[in-house]
């Protein structure tokens, strides 16, 4: 197994639109869109996977299997690690020698983990290499979506596709809704850990991109925080020489 698992790629995503924030804040939101998908030809494995997205935001791609079964709400009890596997349909889990490479629920359920390097809204998620009865669970920071009651559906090809791509779109733009929290309002789809896993045995799909939106300094904040420091370090000599 050690001759196919590679280290991690550092890969640049593409930066698709630019908003500016309140004055206050200093701060401007991006939206920076992830393809997971590799066109060089086979599947990759990575035991973890690492995109530079530039404005200094990374994520951090990782795999595991849990035991959570139909009900397979975040956090899960317990997880094994498995390797992230890179194609041209996107990202999946190989988690077992005859395992299909997708995230599936045969034996141990697959999930996908997305670690960023700071708060992210996720604004939508595409999905490929799904069937007719194929559906998706996910969770934000350890807290379980209700998929259904956000969508009216968890079934991945009832959501719209790119064209004829096979590729599906999942819009989180206008919230989610949390699983136990007794409503059904849906709140923004933020935090810093996402997940996407699979609850049945006949679930197989993979996760071709994400696309997010975040907020970076404003590079007039950014020079002047470094002349603070040099000012305060100047200082500092100055009563050392004294």
């Amino acid at each position: 197994m050690n001759t196919l698992l590679k280290s991690a790629a550092v890969i640049s995503a593409v930066v698709i639109g630019v908003g500016t924030a309140g004055a206050a804040s200093a701060a401007t939101i991006v939206s920076k869109s992830i393809d997971f998908r590799d066109f060089g030809g086979g599947t990759e494995y990575f035991e973890e996977l690492f995109k530079d997205l530039g404005d200094g935001v990374s994520v951090t791609v990782t795999a595991g299997r849990h035991s959570g079964g139909p009900r397979a709400d975040a956090p899960f009890d317990r997880t094994r690690d498995a390797l992230v596997t890179e194609s041209r349909n996107g990202l999946g889990v190989y988690s077992s020698l005859f395992d299909s490479n997708q995230l599936d629920g045969r034996g141990r359920a697959d999930f996908l983990r997305f670690t960023f390097s700071q708060e992210v809204t996720l604004h939508k998620a595409f999905l490929s290499s799904a069937q007719r009865n194929d559906e998706f669970d996910a969770a934000i920071d350890d807290v379980d979506l209700d998929i259904n009651d956000t969508f009216g559906t968890d079934r991945i090809v009832r959501f719209p596709e790119l064209g004829n791509s096979g590729i599906h779109v999942v819009n989180f733009k206008n919230g989610v809704d949390f699983d136990g929290d007794g409503t059904n309002r849906k709140f923004s789809a933020t935090g810093t850990i996402f997940d996407f896993y699979t609850t049945e045995r006949n679930d197989d799909y993979r996760v071709a991109g994400l696309k997010i939106w975040t907020e970076v300094p404003e590079p007039g904040m950014v020079f002047g925080l470094l002349g603070i420091g040099a000012v305060l370090a100047g200082s500092s000599r100055k009563r050392e020489d004294a």
